[in-house]
């Protein structure tokens, strides 16, 4: 069992959370020092001179750039007596076989992912746990990937600019200078960034404005990639849940409904957590509106209040992830943190081709901040995937000029109210509370008033085990979680399969989604009329 070289009696991944490994010389354990070596490149010192333009005191520099000479030597040292002391035992294995400390704070259970997609396939059930549209895009979005696609030209096939291509970058500039930011001035240049997708841009951020030891503030149900990108910069997730106070409301959505609805606004900050969650290692707030997965808009109070707890911690940037910005409903606004006053030069917002318009397979998206942060992030990217597919962001700029002209946003928010609508009124109708979103891909609903289902691990379930169903891993910590085992006798009995929404807590709040689970409603309506149909046996089964 590896322990930390200033902690033995602490267990490596226990260090990595109590902030042990960072008073390391290299960073890790004498075992890691070899793997640290050996993934030293020359191209971070490259990068340095670009990250050292970054305030020391707002935006500090990741300590792997910032004193990679001097640890690159301590590393060679410390590679050296490791090597002589396992010859000296004869034996290289352990070392050459160490798992890098930053995987290893990952944790070796399977994702909810790796049950839930394999068991709904192998059940033929109608999967409504992953967020993706299941219909075609506009024609005119597919025209325009077709048009790029057809363009031969080298600046529509070869390499794009790390920083994006020349079209899509003055076109964001132009479009959410004047839409989203309120007439601010969007330099091309220097105040936007091309990624790989919404997620690449997550990565980018906590990667650039992290470092061994740090902590991020996120609000729990939180979106999985972040507690990912956060332990693999080194980070510490400082996790506030949202609390959930349901008071009685008017209908919403279903206008039929005997009983008053649950709503999204109904999940409130806490004020009190997030004070005590902030200190002097915070280095981001995580921020995501509308929210996956509880499609809840923070308001404009909400925001002010967030600005102010920033504003009073110089060394905490924002990250703000806005991805489903048009998907608000009940023609609510959506405020981006960055429009906040004094708060543009305190964020990056981060936006999506995918859910704006239908293509998530495209995989592109961008972030809007001050010059200071975007250059980062662009120093970096050139070191991870260097640029974004070309023909791809010639499409999203076709895409965004047109969508403008067609009011398509307008379109797009209806749509998925009316997607939503029509899933909310057949969870009610089967007895489930729905929390009904304001905005985003899913709704949560409630199942803790059902009769008829028992917490077990279904027996059903266990005889599909050891590689009878391809892909399918199991987390043996939530064989008795009462949401795991509702979402897979649901996907048996029903054959509809939903995810626990434990899945977005960490392990220390999970008991808080005792009894959630999350629906994604982007599924065309036929989808959701066969939904219904089959929820009829989980009505027949509860007696309703």
């Amino acid at each position: 069992m590896k322990r930390c070289v200033h902690a033995p009696d602490i267990r490596v991944s226990e260090a990595v959370e109590r902030g042990y490994a960072q008073s390391c010389s290299c960073g890790g354990t004498l075992g890691d020092a070899g793997a640290r070596a050996i993934g030293a490149s020359s191209g971070a010192l490259g990068v340095a001179a670009v990250l050292m333009r970054a305030s020391p005191r707002v935006h500090r520099t990741p300590r792997y750039v910032r004193e990679h000479s001097g640890r690159e030597a301590a590393c060679h040292r410390s590679w050296q007596s490791s090597l002589a002391e396992l010859q000296t035992r004869g034996s290289m294995g352990p070392t050459v076989a160490t798992i890098p400390r930053k995987l290893v704070a990952l944790g070796a259970k399977p994702s909810v992912w790796l049950e839930f997609t394999p068991l709904a396939a192998a059940l033929r059930a109608v999967n409504l746990g992953q967020g993706f549209p299941d219909w075609e895009p506009p024609a005119w979005v597919a025209g325009a990937a077709k048009n790029a696609v057809a363009d031969l030209a080298p600046e529509t096939q070869q390499y794009a600019r790390s920083r994006g291509h020349p079209r899509l970058l003055e076109t964001i500039a132009d479009v959410y200078g004047r839409l989203r930011f309120h007439g601010r001035r969007l330099d091309p240049n220097r105040n936007v960034l091309v990624t790989n997708g919404a997620s690449g841009a997550i990565y980018l951020a906590i990667s650039c404005l992290v470092d061994d030891g740090d902590e991020v503030v996120v609000f729990e149900p939180t979106f999985d990639i972040y507690m990912g990108a956060i332990r693999l910069a080194g980070g510490i997730p400082r996790c506030v849940p949202l609390v959930w106070r349901a008071p009685p409301r008017a209908k919403v959505a279903n206008e039929d409904a005997t009983e008053p609805a649950s709503c999204a606004a109904d999940w409130c900050i806490d004020w009190e957590a997030l004070r005590e969650a902030i200190g002097p290692r915070t280095r981001v707030l995580m921020l995501n509106t509308p929210h996956n997965p509880l499609g809840k808009v923070l308001t404009r109070k909400e925001l002010e209040q967030l600005a102010e707890l920033v504003h009073a911690h110089p060394q905490v940037t924002v990250v703000s992830d806005e991805v489903y910005e048009n998907i608000v409903f009940e023609g609510r606004e959506h405020i981006s943190f960055g429009t906040l006053p004094h708060m543009f030069d305190r964020c990056v917002s981060i936006f999506s081709a995918g859910k704006n318009f239908s293509v998530t397979g495209w995989k592109i998206g961008w972030m809007i901040g001050p010059e200071e942060l975007i250059q980062r992030f662009h120093a970096a990217q050139q070191f991870v995937v260097f640029s974004v597919c070309t023909p791809m962001q010639v499409a999203v700029a076709e895409c965004l000029a047109e969508a403008e002209r067609r009011h398509y946003f307008r379109e797009l928010a209806a749509l998925y109210q009316e997607r939503r609508d029509q899933l909310v009124a057949t969870l009610r109708q089967s007895g489930l509370d729905p929390i009904v979103p304001q905005g985003g891909y899913f709704v949560v609903a409630n199942f803790g008033k059902l009769p008829g289902f028992t917490n077990q691990f279904p027996a059903a379930l266990s005889a599909l085990e050891g590689g009878r169903v391809p892909g399918l891993e199991i987390d043996d910590a939530t064989r008795h979680r009462a949401d795991y085992n509702f979402a897979r006798w649901l996907s048996f009995e029903c054959g509809v399969t939903p995810i626990p929404l434990s899945a977005f807590f960490c392990e220390r709040h999970a008991d808080r989604a005792n009894t959630l689970v999350r629906f994604a409603f982007c599924k065309q309506s036929q989808v959701l009329e066969e939904v219904s149909r089959r929820l009829q046996r989980f009505r027949d089964i509860s007696g309703r």
